[in-house]
């Protein structure tokens, strides 16, 4: 009865332009183990509506609203592009506003990741500090990072990267790959940080390895293991950790273990990720709602 109601308000919504063919009701809840993380969260969410060509996205908890567009575009020849705007309030009082964007064109790949905010982040997702890239403890911020990726042959690869914001930094180094192992070194500099990096990747048909190191004055290390179908059904397993002292307001140890599995119509979530400060497990399902039937 309850899924019936849902597909019947959005194919009320498909009238008014909205195309909801493909759109997930989202739910799921986080609970932490220790202090340092946010208190019991409950979130409802939908995602994937299209709109216009964009897709949409919503969530509301007893926290925060977010609303999120994103958009792709497909340039023919020479490659694609896309990008995702989100917004959000935290009912504590503050705002979070969010801009990814993403391009490949030709033998260059770009990712840009920019942020801004005014209270602490994990208003709006409790789990944000312990994740594996980490993000900013402070109440109020702003971040922009960008990423760039150039083939320069087959089997070798430029990258590049750079961080304003709370710690500017840039970093320059060559991949070389050959058959299922990737090699990586170059090295980092800026504010509080200077180093070498060293870092490899194994991939396999069902299982990517991946480890990176900076040397230097405040070293680091992460890695994580994605493994594909470890249940009797189709599912994902990743695990991580990682140990990043130079990154000033961010959580210096983050472990983590994500399982997803496909489970009648819908995909189960469970994630269990941690600081050296605190420790929250999250419980989340995905239901798709297919109002064309």
């Amino acid at each position: 009865m309850t899924r019936r109601i849902l597909r019947a308000s959005l194919a009320l919504l498909c009238s008014a332009g909205l195309s909801a063919g493909a759109t997930n009701l989202e739910l799921d809840a986080t609970a932490p183990f220790s202090v340092g993380v946010a208190g019991p969260t409950v979130r409802i969410g939908v995602s994937e509506l299209e709109f216009s060509g964009s897709s949409l996205a919503f969530g509301l908890s007893h926290r925060a609203v977010e609303l999120s567009a994103g958009r792709r575009l497909d340039l023919s020849v020479a490659g694609t592009a896309g990008a995702r705007l989100s917004a959000g309030y935290a009912f504590v009082g503050g705002a979070r506003l969010a801009l990814s964007g993403n391009a490949t064109l030709g033998a260059v790949a770009l990712n840009v990741q920019s942020a801004l905010w005014t209270t602490r982040q994990r208003e709006f997702d409790p789990l944000i500090e312990s994740s594996y890239e980490g993000a900013s403890t402070q109440e109020r911020g702003w971040t922009f990072d960008a990423a760039a990726r150039y083939r320069l042959q087959r089997d070798l690869l430029l990258l590049g990267s750079g961080n304003l914001g709370q710690q500017p930094n840039l970093a320059a180094g060559l991949e070389w790959r050959q058959g299922e192992l990737s090699l990586r070194g170059g090295a980092r500099f800026g504010e509080g940080v200077v180093g070498a990096m060293l870092g490899a990747t194994l991939r396999r048909e069902d299982l990517t390895l991946s480890v990176d190191a900076l040397v230097g004055p405040l070293p680091a290390v992460t890695g994580s293991l994605n493994y594909a179908d470890p249940l009797s059904l189709p599912s994902s397993l990743r695990v991580y950790a990682a140990y990043e002292l130079w990154r000033r307001h961010v959580e210096p140890w983050r472990v983590g273990a994500e399982l997803r599995f496909e489970q009648g119509p819908g995909e189960w979530s469970a994630d269990v990720r941690g600081t050296s400060r605190s420790v929250a497990a999250r419980l989340g399902y995905r239901l798709p709602l297919n109002v064309e039937e």
